[in-house]
């Protein structure tokens, strides 16, 4: 089994190497074709380096391995902060009172899509 390193120089020839050997038959299942993937993936000898960003390695490999690719982008999208969702929170909170205990999940979404609207509205 010949080997590929991937350095700057050396990566085309194993995404090429790694694109040719790819087949997606119709009749392949899910379960194979992420097999075969996960095979061409770690045909690479060295790990990522610290300073690369991972989704732009995983972009230039994405032909080659476009499963791996999409949930690598998945995976590596999680926002950096909390703040819109603990705004949120906060904002539900307010409207979801012990006056308020019998209000439908329906409702509630339909109160916080009018509590963010609103304001946008009224301008």
């Amino acid at each position: 089994m010949r080997t590929y390193i991937t350095n700057d120089g050396e990566l085309i020839d194993w995404l090429a190497a790694a694109s040719s050997a790819s087949s997606c038959p119709l009749n392949k299942s899910s379960s194979d074709i992420a097999d075969e993937e996960i095979a061409l993936w770690r045909m690479r000898l060295q790990e990522l380096p610290s300073h690369k960003n991972p989704l732009t390695e995983l972009r230039r490999a994405s032909s080659a391995v476009p499963w791996i690719a999409l949930l690598g982008r998945k995976v590596l999208a999680v926002p950096a902060t909390s703040t819109a969702p603990e705004r949120m929170f906060s904002s539900v909170g307010n409207i979801m009172t012990k006056k308020r205990a019998r209000l439908s999940c329906d409702h509630l979404e339909e109160l916080m899509y009018l509590y963010e609207v609103w304001p946008k509205v009224r301008e």
